[in-house]
């Protein structure tokens, strides 16, 4: 069932960011032709080693990530996985994805990959947003569904290029941006939040269809 709604959430990001634009800052959403599926097995053809999926490891990843400096998209889904290497910050991704896994807190590693497009964590254990956050300024694709999130400062999420965000079943019992926060937005998703009506009306009004509620 949770690979079917990663198929299901690539589905979606595919119809809102069609393949083979080129972002402001020179990545594209082109996926690699050789997807490799074990670290081990990435680290033995390092040369061609641009995407890597790992299902079900364990609590920690190896540091040996930082050699894969080809590494674009890099995958990590139904894990025991809490922490993140500091050598992870010699990759140039643009693709993360880490579903699934025991995060109670955004890594800092991951704030420091300032070339990251698309970013998803759920189904993690994440309650706070770090004030680091807001040196993500190229992120177009985020998703934080099924944490644990009170809150979401627009101050540390500053980007002008988001267009997919979906913060469903969280916590969240307010959301002060408007449309001039998120001006390139196709699709906003806060479903399953404790919002008021006062706050969903004031949302409806401001991103008309494309929020959802």
């Amino acid at each position: 069932m949770k690979r079917i709604q990663i198929i299901l959430l690539i589905a979606a990001v595919c119809v809102l960011l069609p393949t083979g634009c080129d972002d402001d800052h020179g990545t594209t959403v082109d996926a690699p032709e050789i997807v490799f599926y074990s670290l081990q097995d990435a680290l033995n053809h390092r040369e061609n080693a641009e995407e890597l999926r790992i299902w079900r490891m364990g609590d920690s990843l190896s540091p040996a990530i930082g050699l894969l400096t080809k590494v674009f998209f890099l995958g990590i889904y139904d894990s025991d996985l809490r922490y993140l290497p500091d050598e992870i910050t010699n990759l140039h991704i643009g693709f993360l994805w880490l579903p699934n896994c025991k995060f109670q807190h955004i890594p800092p590693q991951i704030c420091a990959l300032h070339g990251l497009g698309y970013l998803i964590l759920d189904g993690n254990e994440i309650e706070t947003i770090p004030n680091e956050f807001k040196d993500l300024k190229y992120i177009s694709t985020l998703s934080l569904q099924n944490n644990k999130l009170e809150s979401f400062p627009r101050e540390l999420f500053v980007t002008d290029h988001c267009r997919l965000l979906q913060l469903d079943s969280n916590r969240l019992t307010t959301f002060d941006f408007t449309r001039a926060d998120l001006p390139e937005i196709n699709h906003l998703s806060l479903i399953g939040n404790p919002l008021p009506d006062s706050v969903k009306q004031r949302l409806k009004k401001e991103f008309g269809d494309k929020v959802h509620l």
